[in-house]
């Protein structure tokens, strides 16, 4: 992950984050995985239904928790990299990213922070 962390303000930072595409293929893997195990669809036992048919049939919630969830983690992970302490929550609508399989994941997001003294 690369975070890139510059001031907007004195009290307020921009953060750029880029996630490489093979963090970005792992996360999808990891949630086809979890969710092949819990689901049943007609025709397949629990478990052995094939991914193809989770990926047409899920894609675009998959792709909604990857997202949220790659989000959250690696905005925790820059701040805490940057030593920032946020003072409220980020400015950006998460539902307007996009993340695609096989590509990096980056935003671009405004923070208000704790002041330094």
């Amino acid at each position: 992950m690369n975070a890139v962390v510059t001031d907007v303000a004195p009290c307020r930072k921009r953060i750029q984050v880029e996630i490489p595409a093979d963090k970005v293929n792992a996360s999808f893997d990891e949630s086809y995985l979890q969710l092949q195990e819990n689901v049943q669809i007609k025709g397949f036992r629990r478990g052995y239904a094939p991914r193809r048919m989770l990926e047409r049939k899920f894609h675009k919630d998959v792709a909604k928790d990857v997202r949220g969830k790659l989000f959250q983690d690696s905005l925790v992970e820059a701040m805490k990299e940057n030593d920032l302490s946020a003072m409220g929550e980020p400015d950006i609508d998460v539902e307007t990213l996009e993340i695609k399989p096989g590509e990096a994941f980056s935003f671009e997001t405004e923070v208000d922070v704790r002041p330094k003294f």
